[in-house]
């Protein structure tokens, strides 16, 4: 979905005929945190693994009574350098399998890194954004 059209919230309920999704990983924070937990199906779990948009996020706590909703964080440091590395070569032999899609806003050299911060935090863009040496 492209939230430049439409929110997280609506995108999600238009794509599960309003069912809403059991999982969210939410490694943006910030403002997109209230709409993942408002896309959430009842029961379902909202994991926070991350802020690139922030710290701090804003939620409606009807969404969590009506919802019967749970929100857990998590963290990579939990795990040995062995099994994030393991895990991250799945990932990418997904990727060059074509089984994964990774959508790219941008790619900006690495001496633009605090533009590509800012972007992420400012305008959420439809893909990631990426830094090249």
């Amino acid at each position: 979905m492209d939230l430049t059209r439409e929110s997280l919230r609506e995108g999600v309920a238009r794509l599960t005929d309003g069912k809403g999704v059991d999982v969210v990983l939410d490694g943006v924070g910030g403002s997109v945190t209230g709409e993942a937990l408002g896309s959430l199906a009842v029961g379902g779990t909202l994991v926070s693994v991350g802020y690139a948009a922030g710290m701090r996020a804003e939620i409606n706590v009807t969404d969590l009574i009506w919802k019967n909703a749970h929100i857990h964080g998590f963290r990579f440091a939990l795990f040995t350098p062995e099994q994030v590395n393991a895990a991250n070569a799945a990932l990418l032999d997904l990727v060059a399998q074509g089984e994964l899609h990774p959508k790219v806003a941008q790619v900006l050299p690495l001496e633009k890194a605090a533009e590509a911060q800012r972007l992420l935090a400012e305008s959420g863009p439809f893909g990631r954004i990426l830094l090249a040496l």
